[in-house]
């Protein structure tokens, strides 16, 4: 990604971050994702339960949530499971909420809140037993090199989960034209997730997918020990 074009996908986020959330936002909020923990993407209550299953959270464990805009699903992780978390993101504004969130939530001595970009982590190797990121993927590249700061941070014998939004594999060509133009930022997929995942040494991936679409875009998970 270019630096005017970084630069210029980072302002946007952060703008949508100084607009404060009304009451109204978080009814509709909590009817559709099932909470109010400042979602900046899709992921519902039920998705980041499984996640939290799926990377056998306790109180134990210390949980990176990559791209955690207002803090969520990290801030609630923390909150079901017991586990410490590390919440990054660049914009400012989403890290203040997630803050104060931690606060209200009595969450502030097991959350952590560090800007920092994606691709880049400021934080030791084999720094963590998890790492979580949602609806992220799609907004960043090179996606690779996310790939491998996450393989990069996680302890031996971790597992990182991610939900994200891509082209279906079954669309027509004019279709994946139109996905990749109407969807996010970095829609776009260079190879499939798995080839990314292997090259970055993870093994043993599993995925799914939901059949939720959203203008030929289809969301899909995977969960992945490395």
């Amino acid at each position: 990604m270019g630096r005017a074009q970084c630069c210029d996908t980072i302002e946007r986020f952060a703008e949508r971050y100084r607009v404060v959330p009304t009451d109204t936002a978080r009814l509709i909020e909590q009817a559709v994702i099932g909470g109010d923990w400042g979602a900046n993407g899709y992921t519902t209550m039920a998705q980041a339960d499984r996640l939290a299953t799926e990377l056998g959270l306790g109180p134990e464990s210390v949980l990176a949530d990559i791209g955690c805009g207002r803090g969520w699903p990290g801030l609630y992780l923390a909150a079901r499971t017991g586990c410490k978390v590390v919440l990054s993101d660049i914009p400012k504004e989403a890290l203040r909420i997630a803050k104060g969130r931690a606060v209200s939530e009595e969450l502030e001595p097991r959350a952590t809140v560090v800007c920092a970009s994606a691709v880049q982590l400021p934080f030791a190797s084999g720094s963590f037993d998890a790492i979580v990121h949602t609806d992220v993927l799609c907004c960043v590249r090179p996606k690779l090199t996310l790939i491998r700061e996450c393989a990069r941070l996680l302890r031996d014998g971790g597992r990182m989960a991610f939900l994200s939004i891509h082209p279906a594999a079954d669309l027509t060509p004019w279709q994946r034209r139109r996905a990749s133009r109407d969807g996010p930022v970095h829609v776009a997929l260079s190879r499939p997730h798995r080839e990314l995942l292997a090259r970055a040494g993870f093994r043993n991936t599993a995925s799914y997918n939901q059949n939720l679409w959203i203008d030929h875009l289809i969301r899909g998970a995977a969960y992945l020990p490395r």
